[in-house]
């Protein structure tokens, strides 16, 4: 659905409820896109750093998700997984291997509904 612009003043019209709707409510095969970052220091020889995608839509849960590494992943992170899929976002988290100080990864992330 292509978004159309409503300037201040304009009336609502069933057009404009639409596209808010639409985007609060994502249908079934939506998708959406976003950054996510994780770090973090680890003072054991594994742990777990983790962070929280906050998800655009508040009616809608997400049924599965991509993330990439592509902005980068050092300091013994672990490639990224996610979980605790809800309407508000989802819980994204990375084992790191080693003790360390600078563990990160980040990247796109990709959100399916």
């Amino acid at each position: 659905m292509a978004l159309t612009v409503v300037a201040t003043g304009d009336t609502i019209t069933t057009l404009s409820l639409n596209q808010i709707l639409y985007y609060l409510q994502q249908p079934s095969g939506a998708q959406e896109y976003g950054n996510y970052n994780i770090s973090g220091n680890c003072y054991t020889s594994s742990c777990y750093l983790t962070c929280y995608i906050e998800t655009e839509s508040r009616n809608s849960v997400p049924v599965s998700a991509a993330l990439s590494t592509s902005d980068g992943q050092g300091g013994g992170a672990g490639n990224p997984s996610y979980g605790s899929l809800t309407m508000g976002g989802l819980q994204a988290y990375s084992l790191v291997s080693a003790a360390t100080t600078n563990a990160f990864v980040g990247g796109p992330h990709t959100v399916q509904y």
